[in-house]
């Protein structure tokens, strides 16, 4: 059996630690994968067989540019994928839908060519507006979706209702390995950052969208300040379609200036290994989410995660253990939690190790892959040509 994954992203949106994993993985497990990534994603992992497929289709060129370089590329996995189903099954795995209705073409093609499509859509409904009736009409006639939380997998059965299209529930796998050779600790980290020892770090870093809820963590910061006074918050990541006026007006507004640290941009991986080494704990105050790399990558350095319990991060983050749970949408709840779990060191030192077994455990990439082979599996034998 041969797999292609479909991995647009890579690099460009952080994706890279749970690639390296999925794909050390699998080809652990003894599956002849080749993975499909963007021409700027470097994959680290030995013996592992790379296709930069996709050549601008990220930038500031004009979108139908970009659409149309997205579709060439589709048309050339196809082919390849085509010419060696000549010589042994083939199956198809794609992760993320980036355009509905160039996805659902090629699926179809992809399908009438004998061969079985399987979609990891990552975010079940997209952060838009509307949920578009192509990509309603896409699930459904996927041969198998893989969903990362029992909370995705919910969502997607209301979306596509009495379709066929099997489901698995499979976690992402954790991201412990891949950064554990980090070169920092704290103490460097801090002093790098210009950060004194005896200050309460936080971090909110990732993708800044309306649903990742900043605006709720800068109106705790002055509920936070007025018990920590050795405090500061770091944001770090690339605004998502959305002006930052939003968040630096509201931190004028509230007179906390002196309380942040602001990096707007895509975060490297040894900025980001810096960051979570000199962060006391990591702030999920997110309004909608299906599951969260964010979350994994805290546990990787033995963080303890703060969150609104909010859609998968309550599969994510055992209330108590690994962090605090608190009411979506209540910043004062969230300000006592940031209070309680960075306040006592050795507390936090706690939370943060639990949460770093717990990923080791739940995100083990040998169960992962055995369930995702087993999927492949699935799909061929249910796979149909017509």
């Amino acid at each position: 059996m041969k797999v292609f994954c479909i991995e647009p992203l890579g690099q460009h949106a952080g994706m890279l630690p749970l690639d390296v994993g999925l794909a050390s993985a699998l080809l652990q497990s003894g599956c002849n994968i080749t993975w499909v990534t963007n021409e700027k994603t470097k994959l680290p992992v030995e013996g592992a067989e790379v296709w930069h497929a996709f050549s601008g289709i990220f930038g500031s060129d004009a979108s139908y540019k970009r659409g149309i370089r997205y579709g060439v590329a589709l048309a050339r996995i196809l082919r390849g994928a085509r010419h060696i189903r000549s010589q042994m099954p083939v199956v198809i795995h794609q992760q993320f839908v980036i355009l509905p209705v160039l996805d659902f073409m090629f699926s179809r093609l992809v399908q009438q060519s004998g061969i079985p499509y399987v979609c990891s859509p990552h975010d079940v409904i997209p952060f838009a507006p509307r949920m578009s009736d192509i990509l309603i009409r896409f699930y459904k006639r996927c041969n198998a979706l893989i969903l990362n939380s029992q909370y995705a997998q919910q969502q997607m059965r209301k979306v596509v209702g009495a379709s066929p299209t099997a489901m698995y529930h499979i976690p992402l796998g954790n991201m412990n390995g891949y950064y554990a050779k980090s070169q920092s600790d704290s103490l460097s980290a801090r002093k790098a950052l210009g950060i004194e020892s005896d200050y309460r770090v936080l971090l909110f870093a990732g993708q800044v969208k309306k649903e990742k809820g900043l605006e709720y963590l800068l109106r705790t910061l002055p509920l936070v300040a007025a018990r920590l006074s050795k405090l500061v918050l770091i944001i770090a990541g690339r605004p998502f379609h959305q002006d930052v006026e939003l968040y630096e007006s509201l931190i004028d507004n509230l007179g906390i200036r002196h309380l942040v640290k602001i990096r707007w941009g895509y975060v490297e991986d040894h900025e980001l290994e810096v960051l979570h080494q000199a962060a006391d704990a990591i702030v999920l105050p997110y309004l909608r989410v299906y599951q969260s790399a964010a979350c994994l990558t805290a546990y990787a350095f033995s963080k303890p995660v703060v969150a609104f319990a909010s859609g998968g991060l309550v599969e994510q983050v055992v209330n108590g253990e690994t962090g605090y749970l608190v009411q979506t949408g209540d910043w004062h709840a969230l300000a006592e939690a940031i209070i309680v779990t960075v306040n006592d060191r050795e507390i936090a030192g706690k939370l943060g190790q639990n949460g770093h077994d717990w990923a080791e455990y739940t995100g083990d990439w040998h169960n992962v892959a055995n369930k995702t082979l087993q999927v492949y599996r699935d799909a061929l034998k249910s796979h149909k040509y017509t």
